[in-house]
C-alpha cells in the first residue's frame, strides 16, 4: 500500500483503479485520525509480523470487509444495519461451509448494532449443516488448514448448542418410500458406515437407476426439450448435479445444442486495473480467465436456455443463484423470466456489468453479463 491517492492522500494497493477513493477528487472526505495501535505498527514496521500483514493485506482486507474506495461494513442508521437491529432470528444455512471469521465479523457486527457485549449481541442465531460435508474453501489450502478455517475452531464453537435431526421432513411429507431410503443410505455414507467395493473403491448405491453415459442422462432427465423448453415449469423442476464445474459446462453445451432457437455469442470486455501491468498480462490472456464466479470471456446463449445470475442485481428479487430462462436476446441486454424466488414469473432484462474478481490474483475487470448456463447444477453437498 506504497500508493498515495492525490486527492484525498489515501493508501493504495498496487494496481487499484486511481481515484475510486474520492470519484478523483468529486467526494470530499471526513478527515480521520492516524490508524490506532497495532494497525499503524502493522502497516508502517519493519518486523516480521509487520511485513507478512503487508504481505497478505488483501486476505485480511477480505476478512473484515473493507476497501480504501468502498465499505461493507454494516453501520447503524443503514437499511441493513436496521434489519439486524429489528430482527428477532437470524438463520445462517450451510453454515459449516463458511469461514470462521465470517461469523466473527457477524459476531462484532451484532454487538455494535445492538449495544451489548454478549455474543451475537444477545441475539438469536440459528447455524445450519452438517460437518459431514463440505468444509469452508481455503484456496491452495490443505486439509488442516480447512480444519483451522472450520467453525469448531472459533471462539464462538463453546457459546453453539447442538441439535440433531431425527425426521427428514422432506422425505416423510412427500409419502415416498423411496426418498427416505435414499436420504438414510446417505447418512451412512456419511458416517463411514457403507463399505466401499474393494476392486474399484466405489460405493454402490441400490436405490435409484443407473445410466450407462451422460446422452441417456440428458434424455432421462430432459425428455423431448426440443417441444417443451419454453414450458418454465417443466424447466424449473429438473436439475442434473455435478462435482465439478467442468462437467457442468460439458452438459450444458450439449443441452443448449439440442435447443432450436439460433445461438448468440457475447464476447467480454476485459482490461488489467492498472495500466502499467498492461503490457505482462495481454488480452488474450485475461479472455481465457474462467473462475467459479466469475462467467467466461464467450458467453452462448440462446433462446429458451436456463440461466442462472451469479451476482446480486437487485436483492432480494434478483440474486446471486436466481434461476432466470431466456426469453429475448439483444445487443446489450438480455430479456429473461424469474424461475425462481419472489419475483418468478416476471419478465427483466440483465445488462452487462463490470466484474472485477476478489480471489484472482491478477487485478483485472471484465464487463460481461453476470449469468451462466445452468441445465445443471454443480454440487459440493448432497441435497436431501
Amino acid at each position: 500500500m506504497s500508493n498515495v491517492c492525490l486527492k484525498c492522500s489515501a493508501l493504495k494497493w498496487k494496481g487499484e483503479t486511481p481515484g475510486m477513493c474520492c470519484s478523483s477528487g468529486k467526494v470530499k472526505l471526513p478527515p480521520i485520525l492516524k490508524p490506532p495501535e497495532p494497525l499503524c505498527s502493522l502497516l508502517k514496521g519493519e518486523t516480521a509480523q509487520s511485513k507478512d500483514f503487508v504481505k497478505h493485506i488483501r486476505l485480511f482486507n477480505n476478512m473484515f470487509a473493507m476497501t480504501s474506495f468502498k465499505s461493507n461494513v454494516i453501520c447503524k442508521g443503514t437499511g441493513q444495519g436496521h434489519i439486524l437491529e429489528t430482527c428477532k432470528l437470524i438463520v445462517w444455512d450451510e453454515a459449516t461451509m463458511s469461514h470462521r471469521n465470517a461469523f466473527h465479523a457477524l459476531d462484532k457486527t451484532l454487538q455494535d448494532l445492538l449495544g451489548s457485549s454478549a455474543i451475537m449481541g444477545g441475539a438469536t442465531v440459528v447455524l445450519a449443516g452438517d460437518f459431514r460435508q463440505t468444509l469452508p474453501i481455503v484456496t491452495c489450502g490443505t486439509p488442516a488448514d480447512q480444519i483451522n478455517a472450520c467453525l469448531k475452531n472459533s471462539y464462538l464453537w463453546h457459546h453453539v448448542r447442538k441439535f440433531s435431526l431425527t425426521t427428514n421432513m422432506r422425505s416423510l411429507t412427500q409419502g415416498d418410500l423411496s426418498a427416505g431410503q435414499f436420504a438414510n443410505k446417505l447418512l451412512q455414507i456419511g458416517d463411514g458406515k457403507v463399505p466401499e467395493d474393494p476392486s474399484t473403491g466405489l460405493i454402490i448405491m441400490p436405490c435409484g437407476q443407473i445410466v450407462n453415459s451422460p446422452d441417456e442422462l440428458l434424455s432421462k432427465v430432459y425428455p423431448n426439450i426440443q417441444q417443451n423448453f419454453k414450458d418454465q415449469d417443466w424447466f424449473s423442476h429438473r436439475a442434473i448435479l455435478a462435482s465439478r464445474n467442468d462437467v457442468v459446462e460439458k452438459l450444458n453445451v450439449t443441452i443448449q445444442k439440442q435447443l432450436p432457437e439460433k445461438e448468440y455469442a457475447y464476447k467480454s470486455i476485459d482490461c488489467i486495473l492498472n495500466d502499467d501491468e498492461a503490457v505482462q498480462y495481454p488480452t488474450e490472456f485475461l479472455n481465457s480467465i474462467q473462475t467459479p464466479d466469475l462467467q467466461g470471456h464467450n458467453l452462448i446463449l440462446k433462446v429458451g436456455a436456463p440461466i442462472m445470475l451469479i451476482r446480486n442485481i437487485d436483492a432480494p428479487r434478483l440474486c446471486n443463484g436466481t434461476r432466470l430462462i431466456v426469453k429475448k436476446l439483444m445487443q446489450h441486454v438480455i430479456q429473461v423470466t424469474v424461475l425462481t424466488g419472489c419475483a418468478k414469473g416476471e419478465d427483466v432484462f440483465i445488462p452487462r456489468i463490470p466484474i472485477i474478481p476478489s480471489d484472482n490474483t491478477i487485478q483485472f475487470k471484465r464487463i460481461q453479463f453476470p449469468c451462466v448456463v445452468v441445465s445443471h447444477y454443480p454440487f459440493a453437498y448432497y441435497l436431501c
